[in-house]
């Protein structure tokens, strides 16, 4: 909800059906962090391919999981777990050079 309602990062998101997007984030990260393999969407490169989306977006979207995770009282340790493996993600998701 945070990162659809962020002003900057909103027009990535103008044509996407918002519901599909949420579970197919919710399989993904699920598997992704050692859950049930349901995940059946294309790998980061090609789902993000095309978009633009630069370093300073993806640090923003990084801000806003790290900030939700925050807020449910999620262990430190394991938002930083999380995080790690959402930085090692950059490389498929930025397509775009840009201030970091």
């Amino acid at each position: 909800e945070r990162v659809l309602t962020d002003p900057q990062l909103k027009p990535f998101f103008e044509y996407t059906d918002t519901e599909w997007l949420k579970k197919s984030q919710n399989a993904f990260l699920t598997q992704a962090f050692g859950g049930p393999a349901r995940y059946k969407g294309q790998d980061m490169k090609a789902a993000h391919a095309g978009l633009g989306i630069g370093q300073e977006d993806f640090n923003r979207v990084a801000a806003h999981l790290s900030a939700t995770l925050e807020s449910l009282n999620v262990a430190p340790a394991l938002i930083e777990e999380v995080m790690n493996v959402a930085a090692s993600l950059a490389t498929a998701v930025v397509d775009r050079k840009g201030t970091a």
